[in-house]
């Protein structure tokens, strides 16, 4: 995972690459829009300090 001061250089990033394959997708006339999570990944992207610790770690968790 990497870390950054802030994600919202990533979220910029990733939405104009969302909105130019909708632009592409309407264009061509496709019936669906391309998914999000499908033309960028967010587990890959940048974090600031945000991490999945997983399902089963209680003791971490707050209640």
């Amino acid at each position: 995972m990497t870390t950054a001061a802030s994600d919202a250089a990533w979220k910029a990033r990733s939405a104009r690459k969302v909105r130019a394959a909708n632009r592409i997708a309407i264009a061509r006339g496709d019936e669906a829009l391309p998914d999000r999570k499908v033309i960028e990944n967010p587990a890959t992207s940048d974090k600031d300090g945000k991490q999945w610790i997983g399902r089963n770690c209680p003791e971490i968790m707050r209640k």
